[in-house]
């Protein structure tokens, strides 16, 4: 457990990275709440991890996953 959630501290920088890659689209706070959603949600389907990569390549999916969610709502406000 403590291995998994030492692996996880990648998450903010992932979306920090994504979130260069598409322009800088959020703050510092909603990426914040954003990493923390990823998390929560990489915490609950942790049981579909099959271990073919690493947590990290898996953080980077569900992560980006989260940020196209994320920036769909933003558009529809």
């Amino acid at each position: 457990m403590d291995e998994f959630v030492h692996r996880l501290r990648c998450v903010p920088r992932i979306l920090a990275a994504i979130d260069r890659h598409y322009g800088n689209r959020f703050d510092a706070h909603d990426l914040a709440d954003l990493a923390q959603d990823a998390v929560v949600l990489m915490w609950r389907k942790l049981d579909t991890f099959n271990g073919q990569g690493t947590i990290e390549t898996w953080a980077y999916g569900i992560g980006r996953f989260e940020y196209l969610n994320a920036t769909r709502r933003k558009s529809f406000h």
